[in-house]
């Protein structure tokens, strides 16, 4: 019974192991079973996916298809509008061109119009300028004609009054039946030297008056030593001066020593001064400088009877005179203004003074060579 007993256990242990063997074969069936379905499914799933890759696709050529058909459309659409912006291109070219010959031709009917018009506009100013000139040169040949009739008036005149002076005294002096006091004597001498020097004056404005015509006139410069050359052309005029009348000099305290030509400098204010002596009877003659800026100014103001403005230019013309009656040629004042242009300056009359008569030289402190 024991032995049966141990056989019967032994089967029946057999039989359970066998029936867990057959379950854990069936599990197995089943989990291949499960892993089959699942292959399936995913075969499914790969299939729906490629289903829908197939669908994606053929939305994608039909996209580009549109697309192609869409830039087809779009590239006849640009190939239409070359064309007619070609087209119009053409007709802008055509256009233009037509505008280039139309405006080439315009000007050259401008500039041949124009040329012509200038061509016309040269020939009436050539031949207004050859009338201005024929007539400024008709003007001058008159006013020179004047001025040496003038001239030949003044001159046979003004030589005439002191050569006969001088003739007139030396022949009283050279009377040998003649009896003078020493004071007549001197008195006749005087008279004699005053006409010689009248002469010789009228003489050296002749000849200063040629050598400006000419262009002649040379300049010396030097530094001058302004003080001295007052002082100098002061004294040199002492003995024109009317009694009673004061010759006076005002300077600045500081020596100035000026660039310019000494000798025509002092020609300029001894013209000056010997003018003023004609007409000052009463009263004083200064002649004074001062510095201003890069310039220094010379005047001579008198006492006298004084000059009318309107007469301010005019005395610096050839052969003007205030008065008729006082001797010489009316010079002096041009060869002034002459001088100080050469010297690089200029001479005016002072309108604004009224006690007599004032004439201003300015004149650069350094006259560039």
């Amino acid at each position: 019974m024991a032995a049966y007993n141990a056989r019967f256990n032994n089967q029946r242990l057999e039989l359970e192991k066998n029936r867990l063997s057959l379950q854990n074969t069936e599990m197995k069936l089943a989990q291949m079973q499960n892993r089959e379905q699942m292959i399936l499914m995913e075969k499914e799933q790969t299939r729906m996916e490629l289903e829908n890759q197939d669908l994606q696709l053929k939305q994608q050529q039909t996209a580009i298809e549109l697309e192609k058909a869409e830039t087809q459309k779009q590239q006849l659409e640009v190939i239409h509008k070359q064309e007619q912006l070609q087209r119009i291109k053409m007709e802008q070219e055509t256009n233009q061109r037509k505008i280039w010959v139309v405006f080439s031709i315009l000007i050259l009917i401008s500039g041949f119009s124009s040329i012509y018009a200038f061509t016309r506009r040269q020939h009436a100013r050539h031949l207004k300028i050859e009338k201005d000139a024929a007539e400024k040169a008709r003007r001058q040949a008159e006013k020179a004609d004047k001025l040496k009739s003038a001239f030949l008036q003044n001159l046979s005149h003004e030589i005439r009054t002191p050569l006969n002076a001088i003739i007139g005294f030396n022949d009283l002096l050279n009377d040998a039946d003649a009896e003078f006091s020493e004071e007549e004597r001197s008195e006749l001498l005087g008279h004699l030297h005053t006409n010689t020097y009248l002469l010789l004056t009228l003489v050296n404005d002749v000849l200063d008056l040629s050598k400006l015509e000419s262009g002649n006139y040379s300049i010396s410069l030097s530094n001058v030593v302004l003080p001295e050359l007052c002082q100098s052309t002061l004294a040199g005029v002492a003995h024109r001066v009317a009694e009673g009348v004061r010759l006076e000099l005002k300077q600045p305290d500081t020596e100035i020593i000026l660039n310019t030509d000494a000798q025509r400098l002092q020609q300029i204010l001894t013209n000056l001064l010997v003018n003023a002596c004609k007409y000052t009877s009463q009263g004083s003659i200064v002649l004074a400088y001062e510095i201003a800026g890069t310039s220094i100014i010379f005047s001579v103001t008198d006492t006298g009877c004084g000059i009318d403005k309107e007469k301010g230019e005019l005395i610096f013309q050839r052969f003007e005179k205030l008065n008729s009656m006082n001797p010489g040629f009316g010079l002096g004042l041009s060869i002034c203004r002459s001088l100080t242009t050469l010297l690089g300056g200029k001479i005016y009359l002072d309108t604004q003074y009224t006690g007599g008569a004032r004439f201003v030289v300015e004149l650069p402190l350094h006259l560039p060579v």
